[in-house]
């Protein structure tokens, strides 16, 4: 399954003889939960599959949608196409409506036990969602309100993108993060929660070796024996 951005739809490529149907969305711009061919993205980016459903970061609605990978059937699990910085829903009775608002969310993964990790790329954060819900449990990454200062530090992103997870051993799975805006790759290391920068000095260029450079890194991922990152 690949996200379409600008048709705003997702679809589906076989595996068979990579034949390319559409899958979920109308291919109209807009914000619309229900059967594959009715619903509708804007912008839609980063996807992932977990537990039978596909999760996609729906970029230009601030959102987090759930697919039904049988069916197509859409939800929103957070987010409701308002622009915003808040963290879900204060009880059980408002979980009924998405109450998490997040800003141009790009990227998404999961870990093993379960929780939804998001490039909250507006709000220069990395966000932690508990999935059946869409509360916000954990932010990671400084937020700063001054556009001079974002990436301008350890710990404070400027515009993160992709995540990758690795799964090996730990708790949740180490989280490779590109950070477009600072031109780095950070990892959050999972048995200890610390953020470690793997790559990049902060500033834009073209280098290789030990004192790598990067220029606005977009994605990532890692390879099946999770030895080598792609950027």
């Amino acid at each position: 399954f690949v996200t379409d951005r600008l048709d705003h739809r997702v679809r589906k490529v076989s595996k068979s003889n990579n034949f390319v149907s559409y899958f979920a969305g109308s291919g109209i711009q807009g914000f619309r939960d229900g059967a594959a061919g009715d619903a509708r993205f804007s912008e839609p980016l980063g996807i992932i599959h977990f537990r039978n459903k596909l999760y996609v970061a729906d970029s230009n609605n601030h959102a987090i949608r759930s697919i039904d990978p049988i069916s197509g059937e859409v939800a929103t699990v957070a987010g409701n196409q308002q622009r915003g910085n808040l963290d879900g829903a204060a009880s059980q009775s408002q979980l009924d409506t998405p109450t998490s608002l997040l800003n141009r969310p790009e990227g998404v993964v999961f870990d093993s036990h379960g929780h939804l990790y998001v490039a909250d790329t507006g709000n220069h954060v990395i966000k932690m969602l508990d999935f059946s819900s869409g509360k916000v449990l954990r932010t990671i990454g400084t937020e700063v309100s001054s556009t001079s200062n974002r990436g301008s530090r350890f710990g404070v992103f400027n515009g993160p993108s992709g995540l990758s997870l690795r799964g090996d051993g730990g708790l949740y799975g180490n989280i490779f993060i590109a950070d477009r805006g600072s031109h780095c790759i950070y990892m959050l290391e999972a048995k200890s929660s610390k953020l470690l920068l793997i790559a990049g000095n902060g500033h834009a260029g073209r280098r290789d070796g030990e004192r790598a450079q990067f220029y606005q890194p977009y994605d990532l991922a890692l390879s099946a024996e999770g030895k080598v990152l792609a950027v």
